[in-house]
């Protein structure tokens, strides 16, 4: 079966882990037998200084994890348009042409996100190719699409031969784009290269980690309320944070400011060895968005055995049960009292009980069979 995978967000060379969930599906599925490829033009304004020495839009054709890669480097316009999109699309057709002279037709093209999925529409129309839309976008929980926008959601979700949505409150935010019924298929983590170690390997004090951007729809700013309210006169617990991005700053001075700061670690971006090392050594995960359509970040978690704490945002709800952690409001003195809970009551939470709930509904396994049913009746149809 050939698959070719249309992404809006891919890893490249200046955001490595962009995208980088749209990676691990190609590689799953790569690995049960599926003839994954990808095209992606890594077309963008930022870096600028970085992005000059491709005013040429040069393509490269590469081999990633035993799967072909057709991409494209360049700098365009910083603010998207319909203008702007019917130019990224011509980028798509273009790699499209590459893909199709090397390897010849796929069966069908698998767009992750609407806007992706409009180079696969109109690939679609030219080759009489099925496609499929993944929604990941988090902002359609709760941004109504309007304008061209709304334009390019519908004619791209009502023409789709599938649409996946990645949580349920994603799929009903999908179907106010016209009359679609979305299948709700997770995202996937590796449960084999995330997995706990021994205990005497933790951090020596209680350690919550938090992953995600520094930008205010993941809550940051408010996790650090609900830390300084959970920390109290005497505790002795720390918070490591990790992920980047334009809030940094002023998180850290508000850990100043909360007198905190000597318990908060920020961390920065780090590559994926190092997120598994601090998973690995502590004690529980807090994730603390406002809006989030499902949330990679706290499977993996779950999948080192770590307890999670989660704001109802959207995908938290699809995530969690009552065996691997807490669901809260988005509001700081919920969150503090929920980590205390989970600071106090270590037990309640069973790491094995974790990890095995997280390989049974998240796992690569499990995922990639749902996705080769849909490929295979996407086809057959």
């Amino acid at each position: 079966m050939k698959v070719l995978f249309i992404p809006v967000w891919y890893p490249s060379e200046f955001s490595p882990l962009n995208g980088d969930f749209v990676l691990d599906s190609a590689t799953a599925l790569h690995e049960q037998g599926i003839e994954i490829a990808v095209i992606y033009p890594d077309v963008h304004f930022r870096p600028i200084a970085q992005r000059l020495k491709y005013l040429h839009f040069p393509k490269n054709f590469t081999t990633t994890n035993g799967f072909p890669e057709f991409q494209m480097k360049g700098i365009f316009l910083p603010k998207i348009n319909k203008t702007v999109l019917d130019k990224w699309t011509a980028f798509y057709e273009t790699l499209f042409l590459d893909y199709k002279q090397k390897f010849g037709l796929p069966e069908l093209l698998h767009a992750h996100n609407y806007l992706a999925a409009y180079p696969a529409y109109k690939i679609s129309l030219k080759y009489n190719i099925p496609y499929v839309i993944t929604e990941h976008k988090s902002s359609l929980l709760y941004e109504q699409l309007s304008g061209w926008r709304s334009e390019v959601a519908t004619l791209v979700y009502q023409n789709a031969t599938k649409v996946i949505a990645v949580s349920r409150q994603l799929a009903d935010a999908v179907k106010r784009y016209g009359n679609i019924d979305p299948v709700v298929i997770y995202n996937m983590t590796d449960t084999d290269y995330f997995q706990p170690k021994n205990f005497t390997e933790k951090y020596p004090d209680f350690t919550f980690s938090a992953i995600g951007s520094l930008i205010p729809r993941k809550g940051i700013e408010m996790l650090l309320h609900a830390f300084q309210k959970f920390l109290g006169q005497e505790k002795k617990a720390y918070l490591e944070i990790v992920g980047d991005g334009p809030a940094r700053s002023q998180l850290e001075v508000l850990a100043r400011n909360l007198n905190v700061m000597d318990a908060v670690r920020f961390r920065g971006e780090l590559p994926r060895p190092e997120v598994l090392k601090v998973l690995q050594r502590s004690h529980a995960f807090v994730h603390t968005a406002h809006q989030e359509a499902f949330g990679i970040v706290m499977i993996e978690a779950m999948a080192t055995g770590l307890p999670v704490i989660a704001t109802r945002s959207g995908g938290p709800e699809d995530i969690l049960s009552p065996k691997t952690g807490i669901l809260v409001n988005a509001d700081a003195a919920e969150i503090a009292q929920a980590m205390q809970f989970v600071f106090t009551d270590k037990q309640l939470f069973l790491q094995g009980a974790i990890r095995a709930y997280t390989i049974k509904k998240f796992s690569k396994r499990v995922i990639v069979e749902q996705l080769i049913k849909l490929y295979e009746d996407c086809i057959n149809n």
